[in-house]
């Protein structure tokens, strides 16, 4: 069916974080943040257009992913997108120092009870 309504917050929301993780999960975080920063003054010219060319076809094929569109018409959802793809990379980007420092912490001492227990 043609969807033409607007997203409820929480849907944009749930967009937002599946969008995301992906484009983190896939490690193509920095081509990622190009494209949509430079597709982000366009968004609105986009979805009207994926309304017009896509969804007509997307009711007999049923693998062409309409359920953005609406998410495209605001620019800001973009911008939002690469905030949170930001914030996951940073994320795990401290996640990451702190089993460095847990490993460090961990091999010194386990020098140190080498030291004595011979």
């Amino acid at each position: 069916m043609l969807k033409w309504e607007e997203l409820q917050p929480e849907e944009e929301e749930a967009i937002i974080e599946k969008v995301s993780q992906k484009i983190v999960d896939l490690n193509i975080d920095f081509p990622a943040i190009l494209l949509l920063g430079g597709l982000s003054p366009l968004s609105y010219m986009l979805s009207q257009f994926g309304r017009v060319y896509l969804e007509p076809w997307a009711y007999f094929f049923k693998f062409i992913p309409t359920e953005y569109l609406p998410f495209l018409e605001k620019p800001e959802n973009l911008k939002k997108i690469i905030e949170r793809v930001n914030e996951i990379i940073d994320e795990k980007e401290k996640s990451k120092r702190i089993e460095l420092k847990n490993k460090e912490k961990k091999s010194i001492w386990e020098r140190i009870l080498k030291i004595f227990r011979k």
